[in-house]
């Protein structure tokens, strides 16, 4: 849903793609470490595999933290500033956009009709 969001239609479904194989490298990677390092007799064989993971884990924690929030959520949120300021980052044509749900059509209408100063 996140991805939908904030991502332009062209190219919403190479990321979800991208998600899902990166998903499964991820496993295959984790599998064949771990394999690798069951033949170690040490109590490497179980920290490192874990050391590992925890690296994608802090950069992955980092990287949370530039992103922008959801502008569905902001606009449920009462934050409307907020949701159009990051909701245009992502749609250059908001008068193409339809959608059944309320907040993205009056972002969209007062976007359209320069009703709120975005700053």
């Amino acid at each position: 849903m996140y991805q939908s969001e904030l991502s332009k239609k062209e190219y919403r479904g190479r990321l979800v793609s991208w998600e899902i194989w990166f998903i499964g490298v991820g496993i295959v990677g984790a599998y064949w470490i771990d394999y690798g390092f069951s033949y170690v007799d040490s109590q490497a064989a179980w920290r490192t595999p874990i050391g590992i993971q925890l690296i994608f884990a802090i950069v992955v924690t980092g990287v949370v933290f530039l992103c922008p929030e959801s502008p569905r959520w902001l606009g449920m949120s009462s934050f409307m500033t907020a949701a159009i300021r990051d909701w245009e980052l992502t749609v250059t044509q908001p008068r193409k956009v339809a959608t059944t749900k309320p907040w993205m059509f009056s972002v969209a209408y007062m976007i359209c009709n320069r009703r709120i100063s975005i700053s």
